[in-house]
């Protein structure tokens, strides 16, 4: 029985790890599109300040995006 909690432990284990490898190809094919479109603040990086920066203007992106659509639908 422990042998085969062992071996569900380790394949979750390498699931979890496949994950995050495919989470973070995302967030560099999303840092990479934003880059070439020009949008401040965009660039590769794997720096967790970078990082947090990058989601951090993508929160405002996103509110901004949401109050324009607001203004039109009251307009």
């Amino acid at each position: 029985m422990e042998a085969m909690e062992q071996q569900i432990r380790e394949e979750q284990r390498m699931m979890d790890e496949k994950i995050v490898l495919e989470l973070d190809q995302k967030v560099i094919d999303q840092q990479s599109t934003l880059e070439k479109a020009g949008v401040s603040g965009f660039y590769i990086t794997t720096n967790p300040q970078e990082l947090t920066l990058q989601m951090n203007l993508l929160e405002l992106i996103r509110k901004l995006q949401q109050k324009e659509a607001e203004a039109k639908t009251f307009s």
